[in-house]
């Protein structure tokens, strides 16, 4: 049995200039050395959303910045697949807990596509409008995706840099659930002013992006995300841009961790959940 690890990247620099590629990378487990994937892969790709079949871990997807690829052979070939809006970024994947067949890619600027046969043609849904609260230097984007594995037309968008939106019909219609993370953002511990246009982006981000963690903690959400509450005190391990995955031929019982984050968001159902959301899985 052989389990492998995918981790995606974009470009970066380091403090000597020095200009590293981006893609997507495998390692076997027991191995020492990263291997970056190409095989029909654009060679300027950057990765920011890895998916594994939940039933066949042989088939991954990546979402980069000139659509979402597929391979079916353990990333070894990819196939671009057929995303009807060239100029969108892909970065978040999440398969329907009840079929996998059906998969939603978020996108920046801010969107999200379904796909009704395994990513072989794709949808935009419409209905999704980001809020518009915070001016950036970079288009909003949808930066995580959570489906309740109980209620799998219950979906979860996070917004970077704009709060969370919540689709209780697949997709259908949207509503806004960041009322209480907008109030959150105004308390002076989670105030942050990067790259937009106000002091209050920081709690925003901290929804959807695990390096935004910072010592005041991931907000939590009860209910069915219209309230929200700051989080317990965590750091994340990770920075920058990377999205990792872990497969183990044989093992198809597997939950992401935005999967166990929606898990405990049944609508009225349950107390809490953490919108942040890790960025790795075994599959």
């Amino acid at each position: 049995m052989t389990t492998r690890i995918y981790a995606g990247a974009a470009h970066w620099t380091t403090e000597g200039r020095t200009r590293h590629t981006g893609g997507i990378y495998r390692q076997t487990a027991g191995d020492d050395r990263w291997e970056r994937l190409r095989g029909g892969l654009p060679e300027d790709a950057e990765v920011r959303a890895i998916a594994i079949h939940p039933r066949d871990p042989r088939v991954i997807y990546a979402g980069t910045q000139h659509g979402p690829y597929k391979s079916p052979d353990g990333g070894d070939t990819w196939k671009s697949l057929g995303f009807p809006d060239t100029d969108m970024a892909v970065w978040s994947l999440a398969f329907d807990p009840r079929n996998p067949d059906v998969l939603y890619a978020g996108t920046a600027p801010a969107a999200v596509y379904r796909s009704a046969d395994g990513g072989g043609t794709w949808r935009r849904l419409d209905a999704l409008k980001a809020p518009g609260r915070v001016k950036m230097s970079f288009p909003c984007r949808v930066t995580r995706l959570a489906i309740d594995p109980t209620y799998p037309d219950e979906i979860y968008a996070a917004l970077e840099v704009d709060g969370v939106l919540r689709s209780p019909d697949g997709g259908a219609t949207w509503e806004d659930v960041s009322r209480d993370l907008v109030k959150l953002a105004e308390r002076p511990h989670l105030k942050s002013r990067i790259v937009s246009d106000t002091e209050d982006e920081g709690c925003r981000a901290r929804c959807s992006s695990p390096s935004a963690w910072g010592s005041s903690g991931a907000p939590t959400a009860a209910g069915p995300g219209r309230t929200w509450r700051s989080g317990a005190s965590r750091r994340s391990p990770t920075r920058g841009t990377c999205a990792s995955r872990r497969t183990t031929p044989g093992h198809s019982s597997r939950v992401s961790a935005p999967q166990r984050a929606a898990r405990t968001a049944r609508s009225t159902r349950a107390t809490t959940w953490d919108g942040a959301g890790g960025a790795s899985t075994t599959a």
